[in-house]
């Protein structure tokens, strides 16, 4: 009974409602004591790494979305940053929006 954050990019959020008995990430949120699911619009599964900051081309090639690639990265790190410190800090309350 652990709280749980899933970041998707909205194929894999799409796959995941889609197949949520068998997504491990669904099954494990509806055991979790907080489960809070973020999809990122336009994204694609590399724009939750740095390579679109230092090798946009190659990033591209491999798979990003249309998202400021900047704006995902800093916004991401910012919902991590504050979930973290919520749950181990004992911080302020989660204000995270569920689309971005």
């Amino acid at each position: 009974p652990l709280p749980i954050l899933d970041i998707f990019n909205e194929e894999h959020y799409q796959d995941a409602l889609e197949n949520s008995s068998t997504y491990a990430n669904m099954v494990v949120a509806t055991r979790a004591v907080d489960s809070r699911q973020i999809v990122f619009q336009d994204s694609g599964h590399l724009n939750f790494t740095d390579l679109p900051l230092f090798s946009p081309l190659l990033a591209k090639a491999l798979g990003v979305g249309d998202i400021d690639r900047r704006y995902c990265i800093e916004t991401m790190n910012q919902i991590l940053l504050s979930y973290f410190d919520h749950y181990l800090k004992g911080g302020e309350d989660l204000n995270l929006e569920s689309t971005y």
